[in-house]
């Protein structure tokens, strides 16, 4: 009977430790449950805010691409495509096949020059398109196509840089102009060129266009469309932009000024760019035309 009660004795004693260990660790995890659960609830609300805002975004992309196709088919529909697709494609054989009178073997695809270039806009742009054969009045071209807006001329260059040539040619010049991109572009405020005319200078070149001190600033996102692609060479839609004047007589000294100060240079320059827009009453059409 002796042992028996020892160690029933024995035995209570043991469970004591046990018991306010449990206590202990039950305590523990009371006080971390009352710390998880705002944190989960609030990482609960989130999570359906969250679900609850894709669910709106999906919905309006739904819509808006709904809409879209909605406003496409109806466009197309109630207007035939051919007669759009006729429009431009004869603006752009009347502007292309038109050959420089003063070098009669050369039309606008065949330019390989800055100096053709320049024939090309002051006799075949300003001197037949814009303004026919002795007016001084721009008319429609091409029928009835009637010019909505300015005529621009934009183009865009790079900056000269140092480039690594074979040292037996370095007494030569390292300098070269890389191929076009956004990050060698050329951005200055003042105009392009050699040199350009102070502003008394400028205001004596013609009596009514007083704006040349104004050349071509560069304008940045100021194109009328967004890319142009030449050659596959994305190019974006800022550069250095001119208007044309309004009068054929201020645009021809426009041109010669442009000529004789070098606003394009052969090797700045990487692309010249024509825009205006046409709109023809006679089937309501708007024309977006940019030569390159």
């Amino acid at each position: 009977t002796t042992p028996l009660r020892a160690f029933c004795v024995c035995s209570t004693r043991m469970a004591e430790p046990a018991a306010a260990g449990s206590n202990e660790t039950e305590e523990k995890w009371m006080r971390v449950r009352a710390a998880a659960i705002p944190y989960l609830s609030v990482r609960t609300e989130k999570h359906i805010e969250l679900k609850r805002l894709r669910r709106a975004r999906l919905l309006e992309c739904l819509l808006y691409v709904g809409f879209t196709v909605v406003f496409s088919a109806v466009t197309i529909t109630v207007r035939d495509n051919s007669v759009a697709f006729n429009h431009a494609r004869g603006l752009r054989e009347y502007l292309s096949g038109m050959p420089i009178p003063s070098i009669p073997s050369k039309e606008y695809e065949d330019i390989t020059s800055v100096s053709e270039m320049w024939w090309w806009l002051r006799e075949v742009l300003v001197g037949q398109v814009l303004w026919p054969i002795g007016s001084d009045q721009r008319y429609p071209i091409l029928g009835n196509n009637q010019f909505f807006g300015p005529v621009r001329l934009r183009q865009v260059r790079v900056q000269e840089s140092e480039c690594k040539v074979p040292a037996v040619l370095e007494s030569r010049g390292t300098s070269c102009f890389r191929p076009y991109s956004d990050d060698n572009s050329e951005r200055r405020p003042n105009p392009p060129g050699t040199s350009w005319p102070e502003p008394d200078v400028c205001d004596q070149i013609t009596p009514t266009y007083l704006d040349c001190h104004h050349w071509a600033r560069y304008s940045q996102g100021d194109g009328w469309l967004p890319t142009d692609s030449a050659l596959s060479v994305n190019y974006d839609d800022g550069g250095y932009m001119v208007d044309l004047p309004t009068s054929q007589r201020d645009a021809e000294a426009l041109m010669a000024e442009l000529q004789n100060y070098e606003w394009v240079n052969e090797n700045y320059t990487r692309a010249v760019f024509v825009e205006f827009s046409l709109y023809n009453p006679n089937t309501n059409l708007f024309l977006s035309s940019l030569l390159t």
